[in-house]
C-alpha cells in the first residue's frame, strides 16, 4: 500500500523524503477518521515520520549582477538572456517552443501557448517590460519569420555558456540561495525573475498569472526568501477608486483654473482697450480747449 502511495501521478517516485512522509501521514489520517466513523480506534504509527522539507537551493543573481551578466553576453545570448530574466519563462521547455508569432505588439507582449505550458500550469500572455526592444533586433539581425522558433537553442550549450560567463564576472563563491555561481543553468533566470517582479506586483493573482501558477505557495517561498517585509504606506490606503476621484477633482480645478486665466486675459484686454480711449478721449478734449 505504501509502495503505491510513494509514487506520483505519472508513476514516479518521489525525490524527497518529506514529500514519501507527507503521503503516508495524509493517507493514515484518512485511515483513521474513517474507521473512527465505523467505530474503530486506530493509534498514529505515523507520529515519528520526519516531514522536514529542505528547501531547494540554486543560484541567485541579484538585480546588478544579473543585470550584468545579460550586458556582458554577446548579442545572441544576451536577447535570450533578458527575455528570460524579463518574462520569467520556464526554460527550456515553455522557451524553446516560443514562435515570433507568438509577439504581440512589437514585441512588447508574448504568449506562452497553453499547449506549451508546464503539465499542471496553464497558458498565458504576459507584457515584457525589459526585453522588447532586443527582441526586435534579434528577429531583425536573424530575419525570423513569424513560423520560425525566437529561440532555436541547444540548452546545453546555452548553459556551458551561461556557467563560464557568470564564473568569469562574479567568481565561484556560493550564492544566496545556496548554489555556487558554476551551478547556474537556465532555470535560474526564472528564480531571479521571480525575485524581481515580486515586489513590483501589487496583485499576488497577477504574479501567479504571470509565471504560470496556481497555487501561492511559491510566491511565500520567494518572499521569504527576499526577506520581505510590511511596507505599506498610506498612500496605499488610497485605494483605486478614490485615487480616481482625486484625479478627476484635480483635473477639474485645472480645467477651473485655466477658465480663470482666459477670462482674466479677457478683462486686461478690456482694460487695455478702455485705457487707449480714456487716453485718446482725453487728448482730443484738450484740443478742443485750447
Amino acid at each position: 500500500m505504501f509502495v503505491a502511495l510513494s509514487k506520483n501521478r505519472s508513476g514516479k517516485r518521489y525525490l524527497s523524503v518529506a514529500t514519501y512522509s507527507k503521503v503516508i501521514k495524509a493517507f493514515w489520517h484518512w485511515h483513521q477518521k474513517r474507521s473512527k466513523k465505523q467505530g474503530v480506534i486506530i493509534p498514529d504509527v505515523t507520529a515519528d515520520l520526519d516531514s522536514f522539507y529542505e528547501k531547494p537551493k540554486w543560484v541567485y543573481l541579484n538585480e546588478q549582477q544579473v543585470w550584468q551578466v545579460i550586458n556582458s553576453a554577446r548579442f545572441d545570448y544576451r536577447a535570450l538572456f533578458i527575455f528570460q530574466f524579463d518574462s520569467g519563462i520556464r526554460s527550456p521547455t515553455e522557451l524553446i517552443n516560443v514562435k515570433v508569432s507568438d509577439l504581440y505588439k512589437q514585441c512588447k507582449e508574448v504568449e506562452i501557448r497553453h499547449e506549451t505550458a508546464k503539465k499542471g500550469s496553464f497558458g498565458r500572455r504576459i507584457k515584457l517590460m525589459l526585453s522588447s526592444e532586443l527582441i526586435q533586433e534579434h528577429i531583425y539581425r536573424n530575419q525570423l519569420g513569424p513560423d520560425d522558433y525566437l529561440f532555436d537553442i541547444k540548452p546545453q550549450s546555452v548553459n556551458k555558456y551561461l556557467k563560464r560567463l557568470t564564473v568569469k564576472l562574479l567568481g565561484d563563491s556560493v550564492s544566496e540561495a545556496g548554489k555556487k555561481y558554476s551551478e547556474i543553468s537556465m532555470y535560474d533566470l526564472r528564480h531571479i525573475a521571480c525575485c524581481y517582479w515580486l515586489p513590483r506586483y501589487k496583485s499576488e493573482s497577477a504574479l501567479k498569472y504571470r509565471f504560470g501558477w496556481k497555487k501561492s505557495d511559491k510566491i511565500h517561498y520567494y518572499s521569504e526568501f527576499l526577506g520581505m517585509r510590511d511596507t505599506i504606506a498610506e498612500e496605499d490606503l488610497l485605494v483605486d477608486v478614490t485615487k480616481t476621484e482625486l484625479e478627476q477633482r484635480m483635473i477639474k480645478l485645472e480645467r477651473e483654473n485655466q477658465l480663470l486665466k482666459e477670462k482674466l486675459a479677457s478683462i486686461e484686454k478690456v482694460m487695455s482697450v478702455i485705457d487707449n480711449l480714456s487716453i485718446e478721449i482725453e487728448s482730443q478734449v484738450n484740443t478742443i480747449s485750447s
